[in-house]
């Protein structure tokens, strides 16, 4: 083997082991705890959106913290209403167990009366007065004689 090639491969092999110390040094050294501040805290950081348009970062973060301030009001409200509405619910429950006792108790209390005033006999009750003129449905068409009371 040439002399020359025989010197290319010692070359590669110590430029190789170079830079696998470097890699190793850097790997061993690892990342920055924080990432680096930006220097310019003033300039707006630009973004570009899908559609191509191009907005500030901060003023994005700033509109998406008040909307979820604002639901979370809206969602503390929402539980408040259904926590009050459970509680209306819970009260007509009652209420309505109440009323639905005291209307088995009514439909007893009629049902008792009504089989007590069914044995009467039909000759206590009342017998209504019979009318000495007759009504307006019982007349008779013009020309007719009219028909003779009851007796």
């Amino acid at each position: 083997m040439p002399e020359s090639i025989r010197n290319a491969i010692v070359i590669a092999f110590i430029a190789v082991l170079v830079a696998m110390v470097g890699v190793a040094l850097l790997l061993w050294r690892g990342r920055p705890a924080a990432p680096a501040a930006r220097a310019d805290q003033g300039l707006p950081l630009l973004v570009t959106d899908r559609n191509g348009g191009i907005y500030d970062l901060n003023v994005k973060l700033r509109q998406m913290e008040r909307r979820l301030g604002e639901s979370q009001v809206v969602d503390q409200q929402l539980l408040e209403e259904l926590k009050a509405a459970n509680e209306e619910r819970d009260r007509l429950a009652l209420r309505l167990t109440g009323l639905e006792k005291e209307v088995r108790s009514l439909r007893k209390r009629v049902q008792e009366t009504e089989q007590r005033l069914a044995p009467l006999p039909l000759q206590n009750l009342p017998v209504p007065a019979t009318p000495s003129t007759p009504s307006a449905t019982t007349s008779a068409p013009a020309g007719d004689t009219p028909p003779a009371p009851p007796p």
